[in-house]
């Protein structure tokens, strides 16, 4: 005999696997740690820092470690052009 989960908790775990196979790369493809961006942006890490302070750096820390959203970051970029920070 089969060993087999209910109908019901398959189809969650069916869902759940659809869903890291669709999002696959996707999300941390579009993330910096602040180390990345720093070097791809020819950035002092410690400025990297300051401006994830800022109200609306588009910044997310997950555990104790910082990502910025290259995607969100370009539009954070358009809507500060001409100020100082």
């Amino acid at each position: 005999m089969e060993n087999r989960l209910p109908p019901n908790r398959f189809r969650m775990l069916d869902t759940m696997e659809d869903i890291r196979q669709n999002c696959k790369g996707r999300i941390y493809a579009n993330m910096f740690t602040v180390k990345e961006f720093s070097k791809t942006f020819r950035i002092g890490i410690n400025t990297v820092y300051r401006l994830c302070k800022l109200d609306g750096f588009p910044v997310i820390q997950i555990g104790g470690k910082k990502y910025i959203l290259a995607n969100d970051f370009n539009e954070w970029v358009m809507k500060n052009i001409g100020k100082v920070v």
